[in-house]
């Protein structure tokens, strides 16, 4: 079986096995786990727009609700390139290169263990998994690889979790790639920064602020304070738009223009880029949060 058919396979089921966990009642609210402790917001766990390689999107399907987390469960599978880059894919126009990332939210840290455990076990698919990364970085709490091999590869899928959350990546890099497994990890190490931060966003304490002539309530995750963008909607000479499947958010005010990278720290004011104190995280289904201190420089 060549590469990217395993990889169909293992895409299918992977959406699969989605679909039977949230019909059995693994969604849960997203506000509180056991006991009330807040849980990461799962939107802000799986944007890795821009840890693609360049060129890479979601693939139509998965660019509206097909895309979006189902309860605490989330598929999104990505493509790069096709035999005719100028053409869409179909049919007769294979995707040669492609990537999903799965998530799912569990009530501990040992019951997303657990699944690692469940999933990585032996039998449970087609090819031999090993514990650790490709490279041998340390990648979440744990984490298993696929194929029992190390160094450059077409294709690779690692297996791991952070906190609560489980993940599966799986990337063929199609012909002609140097290595899909750096692939892998890049898009691994991404979701654990993602984790890492909307952890800190869910647990931080609250701060009043005023913003556009308003006052408002910030969150202040490591110390920066951050607010919804939604706060800024009605406000006078201010325009935001949003293009989650592109993973872009843009504020204009007072005559200046901010471009944020959903999930990244990257930010560009003016076509000038700056490192935001906090990266701009989603916020929920229709919403992204961005650090105060930026927002000031548009004069607001």
């Amino acid at each position: 079986m060549s590469t990217m058919m395993q990889y169909k396979a293992f895409a299918a089921a992977v959406l699969t096995a989605v679909v039977a966990l949230t019909a059995a009642g693994v969604a849960r609210s997203r506000l509180a786990g056991p006991g009330g402790g807040p849980v990461p917001d799962i939107y802000g766990l799986l944007e890795v727009r821009w840890d693609m390689p360049p060129g890479w999107q979601l693939w139509p399907d998965y660019r509206g609700k097909l895309g979006e987390p189902a309860g605490d469960a989330a598929l999104r599978r990505w493509m790069g390139s096709v035999m005719r880059p100028s053409e869409p894919p179909s049919p007769s126009n294979k995707i040669l290169s492609a990537a999903h990332v799965w998530i799912i939210i569990r009530d501990t840290p040992a019951a997303a263990a657990y699944l690692l455990a469940s999933e990585t076990a032996l039998g449970r698919t087609e090819v031999p998994q090993v514990h650790g990364s490709y490279s041998g970085r340390a990648i979440g709490d744990r984490c298993f690889r696929g194929g029992g091999l190390s160094g450059p590869q077409r294709g690779g899928t690692l297996w791991f979790t952070r906190g609560r959350a489980y993940y599966c990546v799986s990337v063929d890099g199609g012909p002609g790639s140097a290595d899909g497994t750096a692939i892998a990890e890049r898009l691994a190490l991404a979701l654990v920064a993602r984790y890492d931060a909307a952890q800190a966003l869910a647990t931080a304490p609250q701060a009043s602020t005023t913003l556009a002539g308003r006052t408002v309530t910030a969150r202040t995750p490591r110390g920066a304070p951050v607010v919804p963008l939604a706060m800024l909607a009605g406000a006078r000479g201010v325009q935001v738009a949003l293009d989650i499947p592109e993973g872009a958010a843009t504020i204009t005010s007072g005559g200046h223009t901010l471009l944020l990278h959903i999930g990244r720290s990257e930010a560009w004011l003016d076509g000038a880029r700056l490192t935001l104190p906090f990266p701009a995280l989603r916020d929920g289904p229709g919403g992204v949060w961005c650090p105060v201190a930026v927002l000031r420089r548009l004069g607001l």
